[in-house]
């Protein structure tokens, strides 16, 4: 399945309960409190040690000079820190046009709005919709709502699971 469609079905699911807990009131979504737990950290573990080396060899060059293949470590070093934080910064800034457009998707079809201070509060069709009952991927009489399920993953897991989200999410839209 497409990533993005994934991970707009994610956003979605943790915009709708983020909305919903607030409910009547304003909630401010913002992206970086949004997008912080899909970034990925596990470079931050190689970072802190290529840095260390870095740090460390400067602080031998201060002292007492380096040998030809210390310094060649040390650009090493170097190049891969700066590799790391390009690709941490093409992964933020991916995951916050995610996060962003899954917020026009969901203003542009009427399930949420968004005031001048940018703000954002669920409208009568997402609260609606959010309380439709839903199970086996289709709206039916048994006891589970949307917001239920998607609450429900949410704390089984964690964090939610995409291929449930997407589910959720898909049918709760072809059905607004």
């Amino acid at each position: 399945m497409n990533k993005n469609i994934q991970q707009f079905s994610v956003y979605s699911a943790d915009i709708f309960n983020e909305l919903y807990d607030a409910f009547p009131m304003m909630s401010a979504l913002r992206s970086e409190d949004m997008i912080r737990p899909y970034l990925d950290i596990a470079i931050d573990e190689d970072m802190k040690e290529l840095q260390n080396t870095v740090d460390m060899g400067e602080l031998v060059s201060i002292v007492s000079g380096l040998t030809d293949a210390q310094k060649l470590n040390i650009d090493k070093a170097k190049d891969k820190i700066y590799s790391i934080k390009r690709s941490k910064q093409q992964d933020s800034n991916k995951q916050r046009d995610l996060f962003e457009g899954t917020l026009l998707f969901l203003r542009d079809e009427y399930l949420l709005r968004e005031t001048d201070d940018h703000d954002y509060q669920l409208t009568a069709k997402g609260f609606s919709h959010l309380n439709k009952i839903f199970t086996n991927n289709q709206i039916s009489n048994s006891k589970e709502t949307y917001i239920a399920a998607i609450k429900s993953v949410l704390s089984n897991t964690g964090s939610i699971v995409s291929g449930v989200a997407v589910n959720v999410i898909t049918d709760m839209l072809k059905n607004s």
